[in-house]
């Protein structure tokens, strides 16, 4: 667990290092590091799988310090966050991605000093509770009631499971009864909106 060695030390019989990386009192009771990228600028990357409150993505200039980012991250489909990938370009730009989540981030600076605080942009529909048990109710939130709200339910072959029009900011449907991923998908006003649903 986040344990490590100089590779001038493999071959040597000596004893493993500790990385910790929020210093708790014990080492076991740390977060569990994902692979590591070093940058040509000598920052490090890496990632920490979990919750919301507690995964995200680690940063560190110099291998010993780190810090846990979640500012401009979202979560996966099953509204966790889970193992970062990281590249690099020749000219130094950062690129991200995170399992289960279709978004590719990117930085060309080192997190600290190449992301703005994030700006706070509300979502044009909301799912929830999301995922859902199956059989249960969703709702699905809209920002403003505009007119000719249309709500329709995909599975992931495209076949319609659920169909019709909404008059009001909230409204409940049934959940599908079989699980898997779904796309609720909301046609206003000539604009279309979607978002997934996980159904376990």
């Amino acid at each position: 667990m986040n344990i490590y060695k100089s590779i001038d030390d493999v071959r040597i019989n000596n004893s493993w290092e500790v990385l910790q990386l929020m210093g708790f009192q014990n080492w076991w009771e740390d977060f569990v590091l994902n692979d590591i990228k070093i940058t040509q600028s000598g920052d490090w990357y890496s990632s920490t799988s979990g919750t919301v409150s507690n995964g995200g993505t680690c940063y560190s200039t110099d291998g010993e310090n780190w810090e846990i980012l979640d500012f401009g991250l979202g979560t996966d489909i099953l509204g966790t966050r889970s193992e970062q990938f990281f590249a690099e370009k020749e000219n130094g730009r950062v690129f991200m991605i995170q399992m289960l989540d279709e978004r590719i981030y990117k930085t060309n600076k080192s997190l600290y000093t190449g992301i703005r605080d994030p700006v706070q942009i509300s979502k044009p529909i909301s799912v929830y509770p999301n995922p859902v048990t199956n059989g249960r109710k969703i709702t699905v939130q809209l920002q403003s009631n505009s007119h000719n709200n249309f709500v329709t339910l995909y599975d992931i072959t495209g076949k319609t499971i659920y169909s019709s029009p909404v008059t009001s900011t909230e409204n409940k449907i049934d959940a599908p009864g079989q699980k898997g991923l779904y796309i609720v998908e909301v046609v206003s006003d000539s604009q279309k909106y979607s978002s997934k649903l996980f159904v376990q």
